[in-house]
Order: structure tokens, then sequence, then C-alpha cells
């Protein structure tokens, strides 16, 4: 069982500085920014969703972190709320979901290697790869685009061992969706970013046929355009995100949002409004 609560902290700090706080009241496990959807119009290509950060911060930490933090920090006070569980979407069963993740967004000049990587870096804080007695927690699979470069399509999904409780696979949803990645190569504007995507894994039914779509396609449905709240970038890549209004946070509960990605579509409790 991990010995750590959610929080969701509003703070104008830089993430590096907030983190260092944390550090200095207790330690926490892990902290992320938390981004908000904004939908345009671009003229000649339509409607588009862009990610701009907010100031909220979820965080995973021991209680005792936020109450040192409150009590050194008084300007805190009033500004950390409990993560709310109960908005927190679980696999819907009818719908064929399960307790696996889909994960999309990840740049296509990923490789299979790549994307093993990212999954194990960002897990690595409340989930090895291994368990303590050399049993796989979960396996990775990513399609591959290229066989020659091993590149990939860009989505997968993440398949936990039996043993792995359900609030840990909570949590490994919560770190993964709407977090920002950027592509390996460099383009003509600098260094771009995709965001991800994680929703409940519906496995592909026997002697059901999965939908077509060609690869422009794909990639249109599954890229998004990533702005940064302090440089404003600007530069646009098409999605099909929906976005949710979400009440603020001044002491209430996190309310979920709506995503779709290649396969599925699912209300999440990550992405927030400000």
């Amino acid at each position: 069982m991990n010995n750590f609560d959610v929080y969701v902290i509003h703070s104008s700090k830089p993430l590096d500085d907030l983190k260092a706080l944390l550090d200095s009241c207790g330690g926490y496990t892990y902290a992320g920014i938390i981004y908000k959807s904004l939908r345009r119009s671009i003229p000649g290509r339509g409607p588009t969703t862009e990610k701009e950060e907010t100031r909220k911060t979820i965080v995973f930490c021991p209680k005792s972190t936020i109450q040192k933090l409150e009590m050194d920090h008084p300007q805190y006070k009033g500004r950390v709320a409990d993560y709310n569980w109960g908005s927190f979407p679980v696999p819907n069963h009818d719908q064929g979901e399960t307790w696996d993740l889909h994960v999309s967004g990840i740049p296509k000049d990923y490789t299979v290697k790549d994307a093993e990587t990212f999954i194990s870096k960002s897990l690595s804080c409340i989930l090895p790869e291994r368990s303590p007695t050399g049993v796989k927690n979960y396996v990775v699979e990513f399609a591959t685009r290229l066989r020659e470069t091993g590149e990939i399509y860009g989505f997968g999904h993440i398949i936990f061992d039996s043993s792995v409780d359900r609030r840990t696979i909570k949590l490994c949803k919560l770190i993964l969706h709407n977090t920002p990645v950027p592509f390996k190569t460099r383009g003509p504007g600098g260094v771009e970013k995709r965001m991800v995507t994680c929703v409940w894994h519906r496995p592909v039914r026997p002697n059901s046929q999965a939908p077509k779509s060609s690869e422009g396609e794909a990639s249109k449905r599954s890229a998004i355009k990533f702005r940064s709240g302090v440089e404003g970038m600007r530069r646009a890549r098409p999605a099909v995100i929906q976005q949710v209004d979400v009440s603020g946070l001044d002491r209430t509960p996190i309310a979920p949002v709506a995503v779709e990605t290649e396969v599925v579509s699912e209300k999440d409790g990550m992405v927030m409004s400000q």
C-alpha cells in the first residue's frame, strides 16, 4: 500500500520550485502540472484543441507534508484540496473496458524501446517494472510502424499483472494522462511536444474488425497542440479531444473530463479548467 494521499495544490511557482518546497516539508512521491483544454478555430483547418498550463499541481505525498507546508508557509492555507476519487472513472465493463490502460499521443518518431522507457520512467515512482520476486508488474505493447527503425504508430497499451492493486493502477493513469512528451527530432520552430492521453483499454474482441483509418487520419486524431502557459507556444497540431468545463478547486472536488483516442473515449478526472 502506498503511504501517501493525492492532493491538488494551487500555486504559480515553477514546478521545480514547488517540488523543492515539498521536499523541505517532508517529501513527495510525484508532482505534475495540471493542464486545461482550449478549443480554437483555425481558418481552413477547423476547430483544434490546445493544452495550456494551469496553476494547479497534482501531488502524491503524505498528509504530514501538506500539514507542514501549510504551517511553515501560511500562504498555502486554503490552497490545497484533496483529490476527489469519487469522480474518478472506473472501467465500464459493459463497454468492454478493462483495468489495463490504453496510451496514445506518444510521438511517432519514438521507437518501441523509447516508448517502453518513457512508460517505465514515468511509473517508476509508484510501480517498478518488476516486483521484489522478479515478476513483471506490467507489460507494455506498442505496434511497430516501421520495422527498419522500430518507430511506432504513437499508441499502445499497458497490461498489468493480477498482483497490482487497483488503486496503484489509478495512480498510474493519473501520472500518464495529459503528460507532455517532446519529439526526438527538432522541428523548424524548435522541439515540439505532444500530450499523452491515457484511458481504459478495450481489447479487440475475437471476430470483430478493428476500425480502419489512414495513417494521416490516425495522426490527426492523436496529435494536439501543446502550448506552455509561460512561453505561449502556438504551434498547432490537430486533435480530437473533447473539452468539458470543470469547476474551480477552492477547496472543492475535482470533476472529470471527457477525452477521445484512436480507439476509445472516456471521462477522466485529470483534466481540469482553472
